[in-house]
């Protein structure tokens, strides 16, 4: 039989997975790599696609992973600077802070979004997404966007709305082609929810331009928002059990709830649409039946082994901050808790901790390093994340009076945090894989 090295540092063998550097076994991960078949040297596979140049542009997580960072740090910094009113927000169509959740959402969480499946879709497929010269046009297109949204202007708004319809349409296209070739109709979900971004994308810069009223602004907005929590909740539910089994080398049995996915899907649609409509008691129970379903996930997921593992629990605690989220939303009005508290402990806690995660293990199994022995550092950069969102999302029901403190020491944990990723992972992201492989 013949072995296969993964770029998790896992090899196949027969029905099982064992690391290369040990004996432990465990299920097969079917997400993110692809079982049993060496891309490597497949015909017209990953490895001879293009000359070994240009390394950022080799594959599509190394260029958006690389200005995902970067950008978090810009976009809250600036919005720090705008809360001290040490800068001016000169588009009187919106206010600014739904013109920073657009950011966040449409700006920040699409880039680690697209990073990601530019990536899997390769490793779902064995065919190409996109790389070089067409992978350097989508991330143009998006920064494009990015750098007009730094300092937006009636003027520049609707270059930013072009722009944004084109690289959705690029990313759609150069990820449908491989998965049309490969006759994958699993994944066609991921697409719908891309088109989905962009309608909701164009819907809330067309109401900025003044083209379509204002009022769209923030049910897309709040809509988008809460299409990337589906995502994540999907993505948890497919591989943070693995991912945990794998971890603690399958010593602890791992429970799934049958009904909770179903049950966690149906939830947020209805909650999403309570939010958006403000329909109150709707949200609330809604709210209640979403953290009960998503705590039994992490009550059948959880083992104190992981504790040593950050690059599995800071997954675990991305699901309870998104699950924490659901009820002081819904409990927002009967408790006069203020809304965005539910809202950030899903953005900043949820979005924040799942992408910083997913950043940092695709950048080391997909650079050739070993994601079970993650760099020294990275669980106190998750830490502050974490801690940035207790202060953001928490803390200010215990002490309202010092919210706008509580607000600014949140921010400056955040910007901490990515400036550490940019430190950590800059180098792994700018060079070749450490194993030569391409890629």
């Amino acid at each position: 039989m013949t072995t296969t090295i993964l770029r998790s540092g896992w090899q196949t063998v027969g029905p099982t997975m064992r690391r290369s550097t040990g004996g432990r076994t465990g299920p097969r991960i079917a997400f993110v790599f692809h079982p049993g078949k060496d891309l490597s040297t497949r015909r017209g596979g990953i490895e001879k696609m293009q000359p070994r140049r240009f390394t950022v542009l080799q594959t599509g997580f190394r260029p958006f992973f690389l200005a995902a960072m970067v950008y978090a740090v810009l976009a809250m910094t600036l919005w720090t600077a705008q809360l001290m009113q040490l800068t001016r927000f000169d588009l009187d169509t919106i206010p600014p802070a739904l013109w920073h959740g657009h950011e966040m959402v449409f700006g920040y969480a699409i880039a680690v979004i697209s990073g990601f499946l530019l990536t899997a879709v390769q490793n779902w497929t064995g065919g190409r997404t996109a790389q070089g010269n067409l992978l350097l046009a989508l991330f143009i297109l998006w920064l494009v966007s990015r750098l007009i949204a730094l300092y937006p202007s009636a003027a520049g708004v609707p270059v930013m709305l072009v722009s944004s319809v084109l690289f959705y349409l690029l990313l759609l296209w150069v990820l449908l082609k491989p998965l049309i070739q490969a006759g994958n109709h699993a994944q066609w979900g991921i697409i719908g929810k891309l088109c989905l971004f962009l309608a909701l994308d164009t819907l809330f810069l067309a109401s900025t331009t003044g083209w379509l009223t204002p009022s769209y602004g923030r049910p897309s907005l709040l809509i988008a928002m809460y299409t990337v929590i589906g995502l994540i909740l999907m993505m948890a539910q497919r591989v943070v059990p693995s991912f945990t089994r794998n971890a603690i080398a399958a010593k602890t049995q791992v429970q799934d709830y049958r009904y909770v996915p179903v049950v966690s899907l149906i939830g947020l649609v209805i909650f999403a649409a309570a939010d958006v409509l403000s329909w109150q008691p709707i949200l609330l129970v809604s709210g209640l039946v979403l953290f009960i379903a998503n705590a039994l996930r992490l009550y059948g997921w959880y083992t104190s082994e992981i504790l040593s593992r950050p690059l599995v629990w800071v997954l675990h605690l991305a699901v309870a901050f998104i699950s924490i989220g659901f009820v002081l939303r819904g409990t927002a009005e009967i408790f006069h808790i203020p809304p965005e508290l539910g809202l950030h402990a899903m953005a900043y806690g949820g979005i924040g901790l799942v992408t910083i995660g997913m950043m940092a293990r695709v950048s080391l199994g997909h650079t050739g390093r070993n994601v079970f022995e993650p760099p020294k550092g990275l669980a106190l950069i998750f830490m502050t994340l974490a801690a940035g969102a207790i202060l953001r999302v928490l803390l200010p029901i215990l002490a309202p009076e010092y919210y706008f403190l509580l607000i600014q020491l949140s921010q400056f944990l955040w910007i901490s945090a990515f400036l550490a990723m940019l430190a950590l992972f800059a180098r792994p992201l700018l060079t070749a894989r450490v194993d030569g492989r391409y890629g």
